[in-house]
């Protein structure tokens, strides 16, 4: 079987990664279609998908082709005999393409890209031959290749070994004036700048109060604020995207504060307790967006005491300070509910089903 994936960017490898590993174990041929279209400029162009950055994979290498147009997507996918395209999300940008592609026996398969996506694929009723989304039948971003242990990565970010990392993903100021989380949960009237500079300054003390190391992870779009560079003892961005950056902080971290991030899933799932920095209750109760109504029928995403715990941003700035560590426990039997509710109890394989999906569909063709 050949097996085609989408790289709009270089960050896709993180998504893709587990899935292009599964393939090749079994046997499949793969190829990674680079979009050399995309700008090389501006707040995104670090990430330009090119081939240069293709990772290596433990299980095999991929085939790296480039293209510019959709006319040379197709020529590429049907010069390689390639029989299943895979993109992350699905857009009106790429119904044309399926459409010509589906008409020469090629099926397309999409990845969900994170919680939110769903709501911005506009074309989702006439979506691919298959969407895989996350469910409890599984979260596959975390079935990366084997991360190195704990001393050898914090030796490699140069942590002390004796010191408790900290993980911190700053509110995301720079690239979600327009997203959901800004407009409808924190927004100005929620968050500001002025108190996330006394959340910055609640965490360093947290951190002082711990023997903590501040480790933040951000984004190369995201500009780092300049309280939190004077503060934190080290800032990553995506210096690798399989096995990610991302994961490897999750393979140090002690604990991990953010703002309703994605992130929980990776965290409960690497053991690392979560504190979910959140807007009050009553700020929040008139909001009618209906990705807010389903987040908040499964609030307990974020707030399961013994794996996330829901602190409002007042809490932290008066809280945090004279907190320990050990105040938010992580809980393996809690653990295990958790991800029996948000991921069916599955941690492992989820690439591979996915990967024997594409094959029965190939097959039944």
């Amino acid at each position: 079987m050949k097996i085609g994936f989408i790289i709009e960017r270089n960050v896709y490898f993180r998504t893709f990664g587990p899935v292009i590993e599964e393939a090749i174990k079994k046997g499949h041929q793969v190829f990674c279609l680079h979009n050399y279209s995309q700008p090389r400029g501006g707040s995104k162009g670090y990430q330009f998908p090119d081939i240069s950055q293709t990772p290596k994979f433990k299980n095999g290498q991929v085939i790296p082709l480039d293209y510019k147009t959709e006319d040379d997507l197709i020529k590429k996918v049907l010069e390689s005999n390639i029989q299943a395209v895979v993109s992350l999300d699905f857009f009106a940008i790429y119904l044309l393409t399926r459409n010509r592609l589906k008409e020469k026996g090629v099926f397309w398969v999409a990845l969900q890209s994170g919680f939110d996506s769903l709501a911005a694929c506009s074309e989702f009723l006439k979506c691919p031959d298959k969407f895989f989304i996350f469910s409890r039948n599984g979260f596959w971003v975390t079935d990366q290749a084997a991360l190195p242990s704990r001393s050898v990565i914090k030796k490699e970010l140069g942590i002390p070994e004796d010191k408790k990392v900290v993980l911190l993903f700053p509110f995301p100021f720079g690239s979600s004036k327009k997203t959901f989380w800004t407009r409808y949960i924190y927004g100005t009237r929620f968050f500001s700048k002025e108190n996330d500079f006394e959340v910055t300054k609640a965490i360093k003390e947290f951190c002082l109060k711990n023997n903590g190391f501040l480790l933040v992870k951000s984004r190369k779009k995201e500009p780092t604020k300049r309280y939190l560079s004077k503060v934190a003892d080290k800032i990553l961005f995506d210096e690798e995207f399989y096995p990610s950056t991302t994961l490897k902080c999750f393979a140090i971290a002690d604990i991990f504060f953010s703002f309703y991030s994605t992130g929980v899933m990776e965290s409960a799932i690497m053991g690392v307790s979560n504190v979910c920095i959140s807007p009050d209750e009553k700020d929040w109760v008139d909001l009618q967006n209906p990705l807010f109504k389903a987040i908040s029928e499964e609030k307990k995403l974020f707030h399961w005491p013994g794996v996330s715990y829901k602190q409002t941003v007042m809490e932290i700035i008066k809280n945090l300070p004279q907190k320990k560590i050990s105040d938010f426990p992580f809980n393996k039997q809690e653990q295990i509910k958790y991800l029996q509710k948000f991921a069916n109890g599955k941690v492992e394989n989820i690439a591979e089903n996915i990967v024997l999906e594409i094959e029965k569909m190939i097959k039944k063709e």
